[in-house]
C-alpha cells in the first residue's frame, strides 16, 4: 500500500491513502508526453482509465479534469492549453496557478510509465473506497447486508482495465 504524505498536523493514520508523488508524476507525465507527441497519445491512453475521483484531493482532481476538456476538444494538451482551460474553469488560482503546472512537468519522467502511475492511483482509489466502505459499516449498525455481498462489492472496486 502506499503511504500518505502526512502534513505536520495530520499523523498519516489519519489520511486516507494516496500517493501525492505518483499523482504529481502521472499529471505531470500525461502533460509531458502530450507535449512532446502530437496527437496527445499518452492523453489517449489514460482518458479512459483514470477519473477524476480516482485522484486524491480537489487540486489534482481539478488539473485531470482540465486536461480531458482539452483532450475531449483535440487540441494538444500544454501547460499553456491547460492553463487556458483551468483559467474558464475559475480554478487556476485554486490548483496553484501556473507555477504549479510547471512544477509538476518538472516532476515528471522524460519517459513517464504512465501505466505503472495510474495502477498505483486507481490502487490508492480503491482502499480508499474500501476505508469508506469499512467506515460506513462500522458506523451504520443497521446496516443488513451480508458478509458475502460487502466482500464482493469491495472486491469490485479492484483496477480494471490496466495491463
Amino acid at each position: 500500500m502506499h503511504q500518505p504524505n502526512p502534513s505536520p498536523t495530520t499523523s498519516p493514520a489519519t489520511l486516507p491513502p494516496h500517493d501525492r508523488e505518483i499523482e504529481q508524476a502521472f499529471l505531470g507525465g500525461v502533460m509531458n508526453w502530450s507535449e512532446q507527441h502530437p496527437g496527445n497519445p499518452g492523453m489517449e491512453k489514460m482518458a479512459g482509465i483514470v477519473k477524476p475521483e480516482h485522484l486524491y484531493g480537489p487540486i489534482h482532481q481539478a488539473i485531470w479534469r482540465a486536461m480531458l476538456a482539452v483532450h475531449e476538444r483535440s487540441e494538444q494538451l500544454t501547460v499553456f492549453s491547460l492553463k487556458a482551460q483551468l483559467q474558464d474553469m475559475n480554478r487556476l488560482d485554486d490548483v496553484g496557478g501556473i507555477v504549479y503546472l510547471v512544477e509538476l512537468l518538472d516532476l515528471a519522467l522524460i519517459a513517464p510509465d504512465l501505466r505503472s502511475y495510474a495502477r498505483v492511483i486507481l490502487e490508492c482509489y480503491r482502499d480508499r473506497e474500501l476505508a469508506e466502505c469499512l467506515t460506513q459499516l462500522g458506523a451504520d449498525s443497521r446496516l443488513r447486508k451480508g458478509t458475502a455481498a460487502i466482500v464482493q462489492e469491495v472486491f469490485d472496486l479492484r483496477p480494471k482495465g490496466i495491463v
